[in-house]
This record gives structure tokens, C-alpha cells and sequence, in this order.
């Protein structure tokens, strides 16, 4: 997973490739990529979800979150926690 902060939106990106993973991904496809990305507007609600204070980092407020929910999807959880992220997704090598 990559995550870093882009003019001042919050974005995520993950991958998983190989022949493990061709026969959830369906036929002849072995790459399954996603991307979430959180506003500035949606920042602070998003960090506080996450366990985070006030003015904290968000990259960091993930971390802490990410190594207290061993895997767990930071992604799936802020969205469910009615914080509104935008998200991509694709199948194909």
C-alpha cells in the first residue's frame, strides 16, 4: 500500500498481482488494483475516525490505526465510519 498526500487530498493506492490471486480476479487476469482518496474538506473527520487528534497527520493517525487492526482495511473502515472517500478500482495485467 502507498499513501501520501497529494494538494492537500489524502490518497492511497494498493496492488496485488500473481498466479495466487488469478482465480478470484477471474480468467487470464492476475492484477487487482484500488485507490481511495480522502478530500481536504473530509481531512479532520477522517483523522478523528481513525483515533487521531486534532491537527494530527493523517498519514500518521493510518499508521497508528493500520497497526492497532492488523489486517483490516483503513479504507473499507473510514467509509463505513460515514467519512465520504472517493474510490477507484481495476482487473487486468
Amino acid at each position: 500500500m502507498h499513501a501520501a498526500m497529494l494538494t492537500g487530498a489524502w490518497s492511497s493506492t494498493a496492488r496485488t498481482w500473481g498466479r495466487r490471486w488469478s482465480g478470484s480476479l477471474g480468467a487470464g487476469n492476475r492484477e487487482y488494483e484500488w485507490g481511495w482518496t480522502v478530500a481536504p474538506a473530509a481531512l479532520a473527520t477522517a483523522v478523528a475516525a481513525l483515533g487521531g487528534g486534532e491537527g494530527e497527520d493523517p498519514l500518521r493517525a493510518m499508521r497508528s490505526w493500520s497497526a492497532a487492526h492488523p489486517g483490516k482495511d483503513p479504507g473499507s473502515f473510514l467509509k463505513e465510519a460515514g467519512v465520504p472517500i472517493g474510490f477507484w478500482n481495476r482487473v487486468g495485467d
